[in-house]
């Protein structure tokens, strides 16, 4: 997938200063922000009902704003760069009207003819 749920792992380069110094020498060698396996994520919820749940909504998305800055060099590989935009089909369909009164003059004309012909 291009975008998958993350977790933080809540460290700090001091962390473990209460044990030693400097014990998170390499603290930006690995992501802080992970993959999570989310045991209640559910594919039809009123969330769900629009793309526009998630598309355009910077809100969902891990940017660098959201991101401590010692560990922007760290998640560099999952901080998203552009909010993904609603997908289309690359057409635009234009916006179809529908005459209700003529639709309510056909139905009843067909009901008529239906009895009519009936034996």
């Amino acid at each position: 997938y291009e975008y998958v749920p993350l977790r933080h792992v809540p460290v700090a380069a001091d962390s473990f200063a209460f044990y030693g110094e400097d014990l998170l020498k390499n603290i930006d060698a690995l992501p802080t922000w992970v993959y999570t396996t989310p045991h209640n994520i559910q594919k039809n919820t009123p969330q769900t009902e629009t793309c526009e749940s998630c598309h355009n909504n910077p809100d969902l998305f891990l940017t660098a704003d959201k991101v401590a800055e010692h560990e922007l060099f760290a998640n560099r590989n999952v901080i998203v760069d552009t909010v993904p935009m609603t997908p289309t089909l690359g057409i635009e369909m234009p916006p179809v009207e529908v005459d209700v009164e003529a639709e309510a003059e056909a139905e009843a004309e067909a009901e008529v003819e239906t009895e009519s012909s009936d034996p």
